[in-house]
């Protein structure tokens, strides 16, 4: 049975005695305790010091963290959007609907353009345009075809709203 301890390995080594042998001295010297600072050489070697606890404990908080902003961001981010957006848009159709006789519609319709950040079109039952905020080119409601326009009205009059 082979057994090397670390006070065996250094202090006998130079006596010639090796650890597979039968023969132990009972010398004073081989018996003596070690100091602090060997003790502290020898359980240095084993376990890693506070420095290294304490970077591993970041670097893995850091990698729990980027997991997590890489899920939010691409499964929940879409789902978020579209329901804050979705909540914005009718608020923004319901003030102008209790406001549509309001003498300055234009005026609101701007304003609640850009508060809602949103494009938005007034259009009569036939599909006529009575006022619009879209009139920049990259917005999609202002290149809609008029048949579009009417295909929405009537989905919108299905759907129980009114022209």
């Amino acid at each position: 049975m082979k057994r090397i301890f670390p006070e065996w390995s250094r202090k006998n080594r130079t006596a010639g005695v090796s650890p597979d042998s039968t023969a132990v001295s009972a010398s004073p010297e081989s018996c003596a305790p070690l100091s602090p600072s060997a003790v502290a050489a020898s359980v240095r070697g084993r376990m890693p010091g506070i420095k290294w606890n304490l970077f591993l404990s970041f670097l893995l908080f850091s990698a729990v963290l980027l997991v997590l902003l890489w899920i939010f961001q691409t499964v929940l981010l879409d789902h978020f959007y579209r329901s804050i957006k979705t909540r914005q848009i009718i608020s923004t159709a319901d003030i102008l609907a209790r406001n549509i006789e309001h003498e300055d519609l234009s005026v609101l319709i701007d304003q609640l353009s850009t508060d809602a950040d949103v494009s938005i079109m007034v259009l009569s039952s036939s599909g006529q345009k009575i006022f619009t905020t879209s009139e920049q080119m990259g917005v999609l409601i202002g290149r809609m075809p008029t048949f579009e326009l009417v295909r929405l009205i009537s989905q919108t009059r299905q759907a129980g709203g009114s022209s």
